[in-house]
């Protein structure tokens, strides 16, 4: 004898629920000038940062993000003489890392330079 029957139930998001792309903003408002061209993330308190992954990954330790994060979780990383297990960990201008048994340099965060200021220092 079999079972009793499964009622079907649609999933969840197929209800009608209708997804709308994200648009440009209208040409008569006015944008953030500086939006999509800052290439340095600010933290909250305005400071630039790279995360701990990413500073591994930028100075060769690892190959991929992926590697740079299992490298943290296994406790293998310090931070300014700290164990570190966050991979997202926001670091600063002068902190020091300490991975694979080395000492790496230290953290140092370029901004981004306007094109006409290094122009202006070259001709003069």
């Amino acid at each position: 004898m079999p079972g009793p029957k499964k009622k079907f139930t649609a999933h969840p998001l197929k209800r009608g629920v209708k997804i709308v792309p994200k648009r440009a903003p209208a040409a008569d408002t006015e944008a953030d000038p500086d939006a999509g061209t800052r290439s340095t993330k600010l933290d909250g308190s305005g400071l630039p940062f790279v995360t701990l992954a990413q500073f591994l990954k930028s100075q060769g330790v690892t190959d991929t993000g992926g590697a740079a994060k299992h490298l943290v979780r296994g406790g293998t990383v310090k931070v300014n003489n700290t164990v570190e297990l966050r991979p997202g960990r926001k670091l600063h201008d002068g902190d020091q890392v300490r991975a694979a048994g080395k000492d790496l340099p230290k953290v140092l965060i370029d901004l981004e330079v306007d094109d006409d200021d290094s122009e202006a220092d070259e001709d003069g």
